[in-house]
């Protein structure tokens, strides 16, 4: 008699999630009673946050309405769309802040998203700080990826699920905005979005800043002063050279843009570590 092998296909969408997983970590904390977000100013840098509030609140000022961050659940939010931080009350939470090009790619994840927290996250996010002062070790590393990936799957099954509305429009201004964040080095003109879709360049700025909250070129500084921000707190570059590698015509420009939009200079907000 002939034995049977039992074997089991893959599953096309989610393997390929799965397959995709480029979860890196890149800071995070616990902030105690912190209720000074005016140093902020307009955000949207390349990296997904995850905040676990345990007391008081804040608000997430995105372009469609304001999303408030309060106890009782964790939240994911997108990287790249310009929001702005609003206190409610002195707010003791932990913040784990990542990358991952994956995630960028689902059209449904354009707003915050949350989910109901338990006790077991908060211990879940003790534990993950605690691996975060380990010596450094290749061990290490994976426990974080691991830990991320752990954290975000929830996330994921939802967002999958999600059908984006609107997509064929909304995909074309994403490209412009993908664009921008690839290209923000460069000096991008709003002629050149703008022929990517076919309306005229007015209409074309205010749907843009409908869609996202700036219009097109202050959504391209508020994105160079991103990564101005992220540079300042990862490398030790001199300025000169981080107002170069973000596409600053120069260090003056770059001092002065980067206040308006952040309400510190780019030395301040190095020493305090952007946080």
């Amino acid at each position: 008699m002939r034995k049977q092998v039992k074997y089991y296909s893959r599953g096309a969408l989610f393997d390929e999630f799965a397959g995709a997983f480029d979860f890196r970590f890149f800071a995070g904390g616990f902030a105690y009673k912190f209720d000074n977000w005016t140093h902020f100013g307009i955000t949207g840098e390349p990296y997904f946050r995850i905040y676990l509030p345990l007391r008081g609140g804040f608000s997430l000022l995105f372009p469609e309405k304001g999303y408030d961050i309060a106890p009782g659940g964790i939240y994911l939010v997108p990287s790249n769309i310009p929001f702005s931080f609003h206190s409610l009350e002195p707010c003791s939470h932990y913040w784990v802040h990542f990358y991952s090009d994956m995630l960028r790619t689902i059209a449904s994840f354009q707003t915050p998203v949350e989910l109901p927290a338990n006790h077991a996250d908060r211990q879940s996010f003790k534990q993950f700080f605690r691996l975060c002062r380990q010596p450094e070790s290749l061990e290490r590393a994976f426990l974080i990826r691991d830990w991320i990936q752990k954290t975000a799957f929830p996330f994921l099954e939802q967002l999958i699920c999600t059908p984006p509305e609107n997509s064929e429009k909304k995909d074309k201004m994403l490209e412009i905005v993908d664009l921008i964040n690839r290209d923000y080095a460069r000096k991008v003109r709003v002629e050149e979005l703008c022929a990517m879709t076919d309306l005229p360049r007015m209409k074309f700025s205010a749907t843009f800043r409908s869609r996202f909250g700036l219009p097109p070129k202050q959504y391209i500084t508020a994105c160079r002063v991103a990564h101005a921000k992220m540079m300042l707190q990862t490398t030790a570059l001199p300025m000169k050279a981080i107002a170069s590698a973000c596409g600053f015509e120069n260090e003056y420009f770059f001092y002065r843009l980067f206040r308006r939009y952040t309400g510190v200079t780019p030395l301040t907000f190095r020493k305090t570590g952007g946080i």
